[in-house]
């Protein structure tokens, strides 16, 4: 056996695994210190594994989530828990912030270590945040101009159609705010 081969057995599977992730994986010690983290978290956040080396865990958290951070970790190195799930914002090197699916549990040996996996689900909620939005838009449609119907290839029906969608917008406003009922305006036109 040899050259990719040897990948399939004992710890070159595991490297493999950790370093090829498209989740991101780390593993944090017990000062909420990055021991170790893969190509994927260093993509995300934007530190070599350097910098990421002298960092806690909360220096990547959104400041409004910190204290809930280290809640759970309290949590979870005095066995109130031993993992847990949430969705939560980060922050990368460059401050842009990034919403997350965070996966964690703890490895409790003599040295307690927590096992953090990563995935970023900013599409993912824009795309949900996009949908709720465009449901509302919908929404007020309905409510707003039940009888309205733009079907038509006759000039002077899109015009009352579009008298109406005017009308519609206006009202709609109140329910989508202001950019929104105006992106849905430009659309109708």
């Amino acid at each position: 056996m040899g050259g990719s081969e040897d990948v399939l057995t004992g710890d070159g599977l595991l490297r493999m695994i950790f370093e090829e992730s498209i989740i991101g994986i780390t593993v944090i010690g017990p000062d909420r210190r990055v021991l170790v983290a893969n190509a994927a978290i260093r993509r995300m956040f934007g530190y070599t594994e350097a910098e990421l080396a002298t960092m806690r865990v909360t220096d990547v958290i959104h400041p409004g989530e910190v204290d809930e951070v280290i809640a759970r970790f309290q949590e979870l190195m005095t066995g109130a828990r031993d993992s847990y799930q949430v969705e939560r914002r980060y922050r990368r090197r460059d401050g842009s912030e990034f919403w997350g699916r965070l996966l964690v549990s703890i490895h409790r040996g003599e040295r307690p270590l927590i096992i953090g996996m990563l995935e970023d689900i900013t599409a993912r909620r824009e795309t949900v945040h996009a949908l709720g939005e465009r449901v509302k838009e919908l929404t007020c449609l309905h409510r707003t101009a039940p009888h309205a119907s733009c079907s038509t290839s006759s000039s002077r029906a899109r015009t009352a159609c579009n008298a109406s969608s005017s009308s519609c917008h206006q009202r709609c406003s109140t329910w989508t705010g202001p950019r929104r009922a105006s992106a849905t305006a430009r659309r109708r036109t």
